[in-house]
Protein backbone atom coordinates (compact mmCIF):
# COMPACT_ATOMS: atom_id res chain seq x y z
CA UNK A 1 0.00 0.00 0.00
CA UNK A 2 2.68 2.63 1.21
CA UNK A 3 5.04 1.61 -2.52
CA UNK A 4 1.66 2.38 -4.54
CA UNK A 5 1.10 5.73 -2.50
CA UNK A 6 4.74 6.52 -3.69
CA UNK A 7 3.88 5.55 -6.81
CA UNK A 8 1.05 7.76 -7.10
CA UNK A 9 2.55 10.69 -5.46
CA UNK A 10 5.96 10.59 -7.67
CA UNK A 11 3.26 10.32 -11.20
CA UNK A 12 1.48 13.34 -9.79
CA UNK A 13 4.69 15.06 -9.09
CA UNK A 14 5.52 14.29 -12.71
CA UNK A 15 2.07 15.74 -14.01
CA UNK A 16 2.68 18.84 -11.96
CA UNK A 17 6.07 19.69 -13.23
CA UNK A 18 4.89 19.04 -16.80
CA UNK A 19 1.95 21.05 -16.30
CA UNK A 20 4.38 24.04 -14.98
CA UNK A 21 6.56 23.78 -17.58
CA UNK A 22 3.74 23.59 -20.52
CA UNK A 23 1.63 25.97 -19.13
CA UNK A 24 4.57 28.74 -18.69
CA UNK A 25 5.70 28.01 -22.88
CA UNK A 26 2.02 28.44 -23.30
CA UNK A 27 1.89 31.79 -21.86
CA UNK A 28 5.22 32.42 -23.17
CA UNK A 29 4.18 31.53 -26.36
CA UNK A 30 0.69 33.05 -26.45
CA UNK A 31 2.42 36.51 -26.05
CA UNK A 32 4.58 36.15 -28.76
CA UNK A 33 1.49 34.61 -31.04
CA UNK A 34 -0.91 37.61 -30.16
CA UNK A 35 2.00 40.48 -31.00
CA UNK A 36 3.62 38.40 -34.26
CA UNK A 37 2.25 40.98 -36.83
CA UNK A 38 3.59 43.84 -34.40
CA UNK A 39 7.08 42.37 -33.62
CA UNK A 40 7.73 41.65 -37.59
CA UNK A 41 6.57 45.05 -38.38
CA UNK A 42 8.01 47.37 -35.95
CA UNK A 43 10.69 45.55 -34.47
CA UNK A 44 12.44 43.28 -36.51
CA UNK A 45 12.33 45.23 -40.14
CA UNK A 46 13.53 49.11 -40.10
CA UNK A 47 10.19 49.87 -42.15
CA UNK A 48 10.95 53.75 -41.69
CA UNK A 49 12.66 56.36 -42.86
CA UNK A 50 15.12 57.16 -40.05
CA UNK A 51 13.24 59.75 -38.01
CA UNK A 52 14.96 63.39 -37.70
CA UNK A 53 14.80 64.00 -33.63
CA UNK A 54 16.05 67.72 -32.50
CA UNK A 55 14.56 67.59 -29.09
CA UNK A 56 17.04 65.83 -27.37
CA UNK A 57 20.56 68.08 -27.90
CA UNK A 58 22.00 68.98 -24.55
CA UNK A 59 23.27 72.70 -24.02
CA UNK A 60 26.23 73.27 -21.61
CA UNK A 61 24.79 75.18 -18.74
CA UNK A 62 26.75 78.20 -18.69
CA UNK A 63 25.88 79.80 -15.28
CA UNK A 64 27.78 79.08 -12.19
CA UNK A 65 25.36 79.93 -9.64
CA UNK A 66 22.41 78.25 -8.31
CA UNK A 67 18.95 78.85 -9.16
CA UNK A 68 15.38 77.44 -8.00
CA UNK A 69 13.90 75.73 -10.70
CA UNK A 70 10.32 75.99 -10.72
CA UNK A 71 8.30 73.23 -12.99
CA UNK A 72 4.80 72.52 -13.46
CA UNK A 73 3.90 69.01 -14.42
CA UNK A 74 0.22 67.45 -15.60
CA UNK A 75 0.06 63.94 -15.89
CA UNK A 76 -3.11 63.47 -18.32
CA UNK A 77 -3.77 61.10 -21.10
CA UNK A 78 -2.10 61.92 -25.06
CA UNK A 79 -2.38 60.67 -28.45
CA UNK A 80 1.45 59.92 -29.36
CA UNK A 81 2.51 58.57 -32.67
CA UNK A 82 4.40 55.99 -32.36
CA UNK A 83 4.81 53.74 -35.40
CA UNK A 84 2.50 53.55 -38.87
CA UNK A 85 -1.48 54.21 -38.47
CA UNK A 86 -3.28 54.45 -35.16
CA UNK A 87 -1.72 56.99 -32.43
CA UNK A 88 -0.89 54.86 -28.84
CA UNK A 89 -3.12 56.52 -26.19
CA UNK A 90 -0.45 57.50 -23.54
CA UNK A 91 -0.34 58.75 -20.26
CA UNK A 92 2.32 62.01 -20.32
CA UNK A 93 3.35 64.42 -18.36
CA UNK A 94 2.66 68.16 -20.15
CA UNK A 95 1.40 66.11 -23.43
CA UNK A 96 5.05 64.85 -24.25
CA UNK A 97 6.47 61.95 -24.11
CA UNK A 98 9.50 61.06 -23.03
CA UNK A 99 8.38 64.17 -20.18
CA UNK A 100 10.38 67.09 -20.14
CA UNK A 101 13.87 66.98 -19.66
CA UNK A 102 15.13 68.35 -16.62
CA UNK A 103 18.52 70.44 -16.62
CA UNK A 104 19.99 71.30 -13.42
CA UNK A 105 23.62 71.99 -11.99
CA UNK A 106 24.47 70.86 -8.88
CA UNK A 107 23.51 73.01 -5.94
CA UNK A 108 19.89 74.17 -7.70
CA UNK A 109 16.78 73.39 -6.41
CA UNK A 110 14.17 71.20 -8.33
CA UNK A 111 10.57 72.78 -7.55
CA UNK A 112 8.03 70.50 -8.95
CA UNK A 113 4.17 71.37 -8.88
CA UNK A 114 2.31 68.20 -10.41
CA UNK A 115 -1.22 68.10 -11.23
CA UNK A 116 -2.86 64.75 -11.58
CA UNK A 117 -5.65 64.99 -14.50
CA UNK A 118 -5.31 60.99 -14.70
CA UNK A 119 -8.43 58.46 -13.24
CA UNK A 120 -6.07 56.27 -10.98
CA UNK A 121 -3.57 57.65 -8.57
CA UNK A 122 -0.11 58.86 -8.99
CA UNK A 123 3.27 59.87 -7.38
CA UNK A 124 6.96 60.78 -9.08
CA UNK A 125 9.71 59.26 -7.64
CA UNK A 126 13.50 60.86 -8.38
CA UNK A 127 15.39 57.49 -9.16
CA UNK A 128 19.11 58.23 -7.82
CA UNK A 129 18.50 61.53 -6.28
CA UNK A 130 19.21 61.78 -2.96
CA UNK A 131 16.60 63.70 -1.73
CA UNK A 132 14.70 64.19 1.61
CA UNK A 133 12.60 61.23 2.48
CA UNK A 134 9.08 62.85 2.10
CA UNK A 135 10.08 63.38 -0.91
CA UNK A 136 11.03 60.33 -2.58
CA UNK A 137 7.55 59.80 -4.07
CA UNK A 138 6.52 55.84 -2.50
CA UNK A 139 3.14 55.41 -1.75
CA UNK A 140 1.97 55.52 1.82
CA UNK A 141 5.31 55.13 3.13
CA UNK A 142 7.24 58.60 2.67
CA UNK A 143 3.96 60.13 0.99
CA UNK A 144 -0.06 59.80 0.20
CA UNK A 145 -0.69 59.08 -3.14
CA UNK A 146 -1.88 61.75 -5.10
CA UNK A 147 -5.44 61.27 -5.82
CA UNK A 148 -6.64 62.14 -9.17
CA UNK A 149 -7.21 66.04 -9.31
CA UNK A 150 -4.91 66.27 -6.99
CA UNK A 151 -1.88 68.44 -6.51
CA UNK A 152 2.07 67.42 -4.89
CA UNK A 153 4.96 70.09 -4.59
CA UNK A 154 8.33 68.35 -4.59
CA UNK A 155 11.24 70.37 -3.68
CA UNK A 156 14.97 69.11 -3.15
CA UNK A 157 18.12 70.41 -3.46
CA UNK A 158 20.42 68.58 -6.31
CA UNK A 159 23.28 67.09 -4.22
CA UNK A 160 25.36 65.31 -6.80
CA UNK A 161 25.85 65.50 -10.72
CA UNK A 162 24.43 62.80 -12.89
CA UNK A 163 22.13 61.13 -14.80
CA UNK A 164 18.83 60.64 -13.41
CA UNK A 165 15.04 59.55 -14.02
CA UNK A 166 11.27 60.67 -12.53
CA UNK A 167 8.41 58.06 -12.61
CA UNK A 168 5.64 57.53 -10.70
CA UNK A 169 6.20 54.90 -7.92
CA UNK A 170 2.13 53.58 -7.89
CA UNK A 171 1.22 50.87 -9.82
CA UNK A 172 4.67 51.34 -11.49
CA UNK A 173 5.07 48.90 -14.00
CA UNK A 174 1.57 49.99 -15.98
CA UNK A 175 2.41 53.73 -14.98
CA UNK A 176 5.43 53.69 -16.76
CA UNK A 177 4.97 51.21 -19.48
CA UNK A 178 2.33 53.95 -20.46
CA UNK A 179 4.93 56.76 -20.64
CA UNK A 180 5.07 58.52 -17.63
CA UNK A 181 9.08 59.25 -16.91
CA UNK A 182 11.38 61.68 -18.38
CA UNK A 183 15.22 62.10 -18.02
CA UNK A 184 17.49 64.59 -15.61
CA UNK A 185 20.99 65.77 -16.30
CA UNK A 186 22.87 67.20 -13.99
CA UNK A 187 25.88 69.56 -14.27
CA UNK A 188 29.01 68.81 -12.30
CA UNK A 189 31.23 71.36 -10.13
CA UNK A 190 34.14 69.99 -12.27
CA UNK A 191 33.92 68.31 -15.54
CA UNK A 192 36.80 68.00 -17.14
CA UNK A 193 35.72 66.17 -20.22
CA UNK A 194 35.82 67.34 -23.90
CA UNK A 195 33.09 67.20 -26.65
CA UNK A 196 31.45 68.25 -29.29
CA UNK A 197 27.46 67.66 -28.62
CA UNK A 198 25.75 66.30 -26.23
CA UNK A 199 22.77 63.76 -26.60
CA UNK A 200 20.29 62.31 -24.06
CA UNK A 201 19.07 58.07 -25.31
CA UNK A 202 16.39 56.80 -23.03
CA UNK A 203 15.94 53.57 -23.91
CA UNK A 204 12.51 51.63 -23.37
CA UNK A 205 10.53 49.43 -24.85
CA UNK A 206 6.43 48.76 -25.10
CA UNK A 207 3.74 46.13 -25.80
CA UNK A 208 1.66 47.56 -28.57
CA UNK A 209 -1.62 44.78 -29.75
CA UNK A 210 -2.35 45.37 -33.62
CA UNK A 211 -4.22 48.58 -33.28
CA UNK A 212 -1.16 50.23 -31.64
CA UNK A 213 -2.96 50.41 -28.63
CA UNK A 214 -0.79 49.59 -25.43
CA UNK A 215 -2.27 45.76 -24.51
CA UNK A 216 -3.60 44.77 -21.48
CA UNK A 217 -1.46 43.83 -18.01
CA UNK A 218 -2.51 40.42 -17.43
CA UNK A 219 -0.23 38.53 -15.29
CA UNK A 220 1.36 35.44 -16.82
CA UNK A 221 4.08 33.26 -15.48
CA UNK A 222 6.26 34.32 -18.26
CA UNK A 223 5.59 37.99 -17.07
CA UNK A 224 5.71 36.85 -13.11
CA UNK A 225 9.38 35.36 -14.04
CA UNK A 226 11.09 37.22 -17.08
CA UNK A 227 9.53 40.65 -16.77
CA UNK A 228 7.15 42.67 -19.45
CA UNK A 229 8.91 42.51 -22.52
CA UNK A 230 7.80 44.93 -25.32
CA UNK A 231 7.52 44.34 -29.07
CA UNK A 232 8.41 47.67 -29.68
CA UNK A 233 12.29 49.49 -29.20
CA UNK A 234 12.21 52.68 -28.06
CA UNK A 235 14.71 55.66 -27.88
CA UNK A 236 13.64 58.84 -26.77
CA UNK A 237 10.09 58.01 -27.49
CA UNK A 238 10.46 57.40 -31.37
CA UNK A 239 11.44 54.20 -33.59
CA UNK A 240 14.84 54.69 -34.88
CA UNK A 241 14.94 57.91 -34.60
CA UNK A 242 18.41 60.01 -36.46
CA UNK A 243 20.72 62.35 -34.58
CA UNK A 244 23.61 64.72 -36.73
CA UNK A 245 27.07 65.07 -35.58
CA UNK A 246 30.35 65.46 -37.72
CA UNK A 247 33.10 63.78 -39.03
CA UNK A 248 36.33 64.47 -36.48
CA UNK A 249 34.12 65.17 -33.67
CA UNK A 250 33.69 63.66 -29.88
CA UNK A 251 29.88 63.44 -29.03
CA UNK A 252 28.88 62.94 -25.54
CA UNK A 253 26.12 60.23 -24.84
CA UNK A 254 23.84 59.66 -22.03
CA UNK A 255 21.84 56.89 -21.56
CA UNK A 256 19.21 55.74 -19.22
CA UNK A 257 17.10 52.67 -19.47
CA UNK A 258 13.32 53.09 -18.45
CA UNK A 259 12.02 49.36 -19.52
CA UNK A 260 10.35 47.20 -17.57
CA UNK A 261 12.11 44.43 -17.77
CA UNK A 262 14.78 44.36 -20.64
CA UNK A 263 18.45 45.09 -20.52
CA UNK A 264 19.54 46.79 -23.50
CA UNK A 265 23.22 45.55 -24.92
CA UNK A 266 24.33 47.91 -27.32
CA UNK A 267 27.10 48.66 -29.65
CA UNK A 268 27.78 51.79 -31.92
CA UNK A 269 28.80 50.69 -35.83
CA UNK A 270 29.68 52.29 -38.63
CA UNK A 271 27.43 51.28 -41.35
CA UNK A 272 29.74 51.45 -44.02
CA UNK A 273 32.65 49.20 -42.15
CA UNK A 274 30.69 47.28 -39.70
CA UNK A 275 33.67 48.62 -37.51
CA UNK A 276 32.61 48.90 -33.74
CA UNK A 277 33.30 52.30 -32.42
CA UNK A 278 34.50 52.15 -28.79
CA UNK A 279 32.18 53.89 -26.12
CA UNK A 280 34.04 55.70 -23.33
CA UNK A 281 32.59 55.37 -20.25
CA UNK A 282 33.06 58.29 -18.02
CA UNK A 283 30.24 57.53 -15.72
CA UNK A 284 27.76 55.35 -14.04
CA UNK A 285 24.25 56.28 -12.55
CA UNK A 286 25.10 59.10 -9.67
CA UNK A 287 28.90 59.99 -10.82
CA UNK A 288 31.64 60.43 -12.91
CA UNK A 289 33.91 57.16 -12.36
CA UNK A 290 37.36 58.02 -10.97
CA UNK A 291 38.29 56.65 -14.24
CA UNK A 292 37.42 56.47 -17.76
CA UNK A 293 36.96 53.05 -19.48
CA UNK A 294 36.58 51.85 -22.82
CA UNK A 295 34.18 48.72 -24.23
CA UNK A 296 32.31 47.79 -27.74
CA UNK A 297 29.41 46.46 -25.69
CA UNK A 298 27.35 48.80 -23.52
CA UNK A 299 25.05 46.58 -21.01
CA UNK A 300 22.35 48.96 -18.98
CA UNK A 301 19.80 46.82 -16.91
CA UNK A 302 16.86 48.51 -15.97
CA UNK A 303 16.93 51.85 -14.23
CA UNK A 304 20.85 51.88 -14.65
CA UNK A 305 22.33 54.87 -16.52
CA UNK A 306 25.84 55.07 -18.19
CA UNK A 307 28.01 58.36 -19.20
CA UNK A 308 29.71 57.65 -22.33
CA UNK A 309 32.02 59.11 -25.22
CA UNK A 310 32.46 58.28 -28.67
CA UNK A 311 34.86 59.25 -31.42
CA UNK A 312 33.60 59.42 -34.78
CA UNK A 313 36.90 58.80 -37.05
CA UNK A 314 35.25 59.23 -40.18
CA UNK A 315 32.03 60.40 -42.70
CA UNK A 316 28.92 58.38 -42.40
CA UNK A 317 26.08 56.23 -41.43
CA UNK A 318 26.20 55.06 -37.45
CA UNK A 319 24.23 52.93 -36.02
CA UNK A 320 22.92 51.95 -32.46
CA UNK A 321 22.72 47.95 -32.71
CA UNK A 322 20.28 46.28 -29.68
CA UNK A 323 21.71 42.60 -29.60
CA UNK A 324 18.98 40.33 -28.03
CA UNK A 325 18.83 36.36 -28.50
CA UNK A 326 17.00 36.67 -31.24
CA UNK A 327 19.55 38.95 -33.59
CA UNK A 328 20.25 42.11 -33.65
CA UNK A 329 18.18 45.45 -34.64
CA UNK A 330 19.05 49.25 -35.02
CA UNK A 331 17.41 51.20 -32.42
CA UNK A 332 18.90 54.73 -33.67
CA UNK A 333 21.23 56.42 -35.71
CA UNK A 334 23.87 58.98 -36.10
CA UNK A 335 25.11 60.85 -38.61
CA UNK A 336 28.40 62.20 -38.98
CA UNK A 337 28.76 64.81 -42.13
CA UNK A 338 31.33 65.72 -43.45
CA UNK A 339 33.74 69.09 -41.83
CA UNK A 340 36.76 71.27 -42.74
CA UNK A 341 36.88 71.82 -38.80
CA UNK A 342 39.90 70.36 -36.98
CA UNK A 343 39.96 66.61 -36.14
CA UNK A 344 39.08 65.80 -32.17
CA UNK A 345 40.90 63.04 -32.07
CA UNK A 346 43.67 64.86 -29.72
CA UNK A 347 40.44 65.50 -27.25
CA UNK A 348 39.25 62.40 -27.22
CA UNK A 349 42.73 60.85 -26.28
CA UNK A 350 43.04 63.47 -23.58
CA UNK A 351 39.66 62.26 -22.21
CA UNK A 352 40.93 58.21 -22.25
CA UNK A 353 43.63 59.67 -19.83
CA UNK A 354 41.62 61.40 -17.37
CA UNK A 355 41.44 60.93 -13.84
CA UNK A 356 38.62 62.62 -12.04
CA UNK A 357 38.77 63.65 -8.55
CA UNK A 358 34.86 64.76 -7.76
CA UNK A 359 34.39 62.19 -5.64
CA UNK A 360 37.78 60.64 -4.09
CA UNK A 361 37.53 61.80 -1.04
CA UNK A 362 34.09 59.96 -0.39
CA UNK A 363 35.46 56.86 -2.42
CA UNK A 364 38.46 56.67 -0.06
CA UNK A 365 36.49 56.88 2.82
CA UNK A 366 34.14 54.09 1.78
CA UNK A 367 37.10 51.65 0.78
CA UNK A 368 38.95 52.67 4.39
CA UNK A 369 35.77 51.61 6.13
CA UNK A 370 35.24 48.24 4.66
CA UNK A 371 37.04 46.41 7.81
CA UNK A 372 34.25 48.46 9.58
CA UNK A 373 31.36 48.10 8.11
CA UNK A 374 28.51 45.56 9.16
CA UNK A 375 27.61 43.59 6.85
CA UNK A 376 23.94 42.84 5.56
CA UNK A 377 23.06 39.22 3.97
CA UNK A 378 20.57 39.72 1.47
CA UNK A 379 19.36 36.84 -0.56
CA UNK A 380 17.09 37.24 -3.79
CA UNK A 381 14.67 34.15 -4.79
CA UNK A 382 11.46 33.06 -5.84
CA UNK A 383 8.69 31.59 -3.75
CA UNK A 384 5.64 29.24 -4.37
CA UNK A 385 3.03 30.08 -2.40
CA UNK A 386 0.13 27.26 -3.34
CA UNK A 387 0.51 24.93 -6.40
CA UNK A 388 0.76 27.98 -9.36
CA UNK A 389 1.39 31.38 -7.28
CA UNK A 390 4.81 32.56 -7.75
CA UNK A 391 6.29 35.63 -5.23
CA UNK A 392 9.85 37.20 -5.37
CA UNK A 393 11.49 37.49 -1.97
CA UNK A 394 14.37 38.89 -0.53
CA UNK A 395 15.67 36.85 2.84
CA UNK A 396 12.42 34.85 2.32
CA UNK A 397 10.07 38.06 2.62
CA UNK A 398 7.38 38.81 0.16
CA UNK A 399 6.40 43.05 0.03
CA UNK A 400 4.06 43.92 1.31
CA UNK A 401 2.19 41.57 3.43
CA UNK A 402 5.31 40.28 5.07
CA UNK A 403 7.80 43.04 4.71
CA UNK A 404 11.73 42.65 5.66
CA UNK A 405 12.52 45.90 7.60
CA UNK A 406 16.54 46.02 7.55
CA UNK A 407 17.32 48.81 10.31
CA UNK A 408 20.64 51.33 10.09
CA UNK A 409 21.88 53.90 11.62
CA UNK A 410 22.89 57.22 10.07
CA UNK A 411 26.18 57.77 9.47
CA UNK A 412 27.03 54.41 9.93
CA UNK A 413 28.63 52.16 6.80
CA UNK A 414 27.34 48.88 5.69
CA UNK A 415 28.02 45.84 3.03
CA UNK A 416 25.25 44.74 1.28
CA UNK A 417 26.37 41.17 0.61
CA UNK A 418 23.82 40.14 -2.13
CA UNK A 419 23.47 36.27 -3.22
CA UNK A 420 20.64 35.58 -6.17
CA UNK A 421 19.92 31.66 -5.68
CA UNK A 422 18.04 31.69 -9.06
CA UNK A 423 18.94 32.13 -12.68
CA UNK A 424 17.05 35.57 -13.66
CA UNK A 425 19.38 38.90 -12.67
CA UNK A 426 18.03 41.08 -10.33
CA UNK A 427 19.07 45.05 -10.97
CA UNK A 428 18.81 46.08 -7.49
CA UNK A 429 17.78 49.58 -6.93
CA UNK A 430 18.38 51.40 -3.38
CA UNK A 431 16.50 54.63 -2.56
CA UNK A 432 18.33 57.53 -1.20
CA UNK A 433 21.51 56.21 -0.91
CA UNK A 434 25.04 55.60 -2.82
CA UNK A 435 26.89 52.41 -3.29
CA UNK A 436 29.95 52.11 -4.43
CA UNK A 437 30.73 48.24 -5.69
CA UNK A 438 33.45 46.10 -4.19
CA UNK A 439 35.83 43.96 -5.32
CA UNK A 440 36.32 45.75 -8.58
CA UNK A 441 39.20 46.52 -10.79
CA UNK A 442 39.87 49.75 -9.07
CA UNK A 443 37.65 51.69 -11.09
CA UNK A 444 34.81 53.59 -8.93
CA UNK A 445 31.83 55.42 -9.39
CA UNK A 446 28.88 55.65 -7.30
CA UNK A 447 25.77 53.42 -7.85
CA UNK A 448 22.23 53.64 -6.86
CA UNK A 449 20.69 50.16 -9.44
CA UNK A 450 23.49 47.40 -9.68
CA UNK A 451 23.01 43.99 -11.29
CA UNK A 452 23.51 40.22 -9.27
CA UNK A 453 23.83 37.99 -12.16
CA UNK A 454 21.89 34.44 -12.46
CA UNK A 455 23.41 32.42 -9.25
CA UNK A 456 25.60 35.23 -8.70
CA UNK A 457 26.82 37.20 -5.97
CA UNK A 458 28.00 41.17 -5.51
CA UNK A 459 29.02 43.11 -2.90
CA UNK A 460 28.40 47.08 -2.55
CA UNK A 461 29.04 49.25 0.44
CA UNK A 462 27.34 52.32 1.53
CA UNK A 463 27.00 55.39 4.43
CA UNK A 464 23.72 55.72 5.66
CA UNK A 465 22.47 58.64 5.42
CA UNK A 466 18.93 60.44 5.29
CA UNK A 467 16.72 59.54 8.12
CA UNK A 468 13.74 57.90 6.74
CA UNK A 469 12.19 54.78 5.04
CA UNK A 470 14.39 53.91 1.87
CA UNK A 471 12.75 51.21 -1.05
CA UNK A 472 15.46 48.76 -1.99
CA UNK A 473 13.64 46.67 -4.58
CA UNK A 474 14.06 44.73 -8.04
CA UNK A 475 14.03 47.22 -11.23
CA UNK A 476 12.53 44.33 -12.68
CA UNK A 477 9.68 46.62 -12.09
CA UNK A 478 7.46 42.87 -12.38
CA UNK A 479 9.90 41.32 -9.74
CA UNK A 480 8.89 44.18 -7.39
CA UNK A 481 5.35 44.17 -8.19
CA UNK A 482 5.36 40.33 -7.10
CA UNK A 483 7.15 41.03 -3.83
CA UNK A 484 11.23 41.62 -4.30
CA UNK A 485 10.72 44.83 -2.22
CA UNK A 486 12.60 45.48 1.43
CA UNK A 487 12.96 48.97 3.13
CA UNK A 488 16.06 50.11 4.97
CA UNK A 489 15.13 52.14 7.94
CA UNK A 490 17.68 54.46 8.36
CA UNK A 491 17.73 55.76 11.92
Amino acid sequence: MEKQSNVFFIIGLVFITLFLIVGFEYYFNKENRIYDDVKESYMLKEVFTPQRDENFYLEKIERNNSKVLNLYFVAKKTYINLVEGNPTLLWTYNDTFPGPIIRARKGDVINVTIKNELDVNTTIHWHGMRVPNQMDGVPDITQKPIPPNGTFNYQFKVLDGGIYIYHPHYNTPEQIERGLYGGIVVDYDNDPYEYDRDILMILDDILLENNNQVADFYKTMHTTMMGRYGNVLLVNGKVNPTYYAKEGEVVRLRFINIANARTFYISLINRETNKKIPFLVIGEDISFSNKPYETTLLEVAPGQRYDVLVYLPDEGNYSFIYYSNQGYISISNLIANKSSSVDKVDSYSKNKNQYVYENEQDFQDLIANVDNAEIINIDLYAEMQGMMEMKWSINGRVYPDDTLFIPVDEGRYYILEMRNLNSVPHPMHLHGQRMLVLDGDGIYSFKDTVVIPPNGKLRTIFKAEGKGLWLFHCHILEHAQEGMISVIKVS
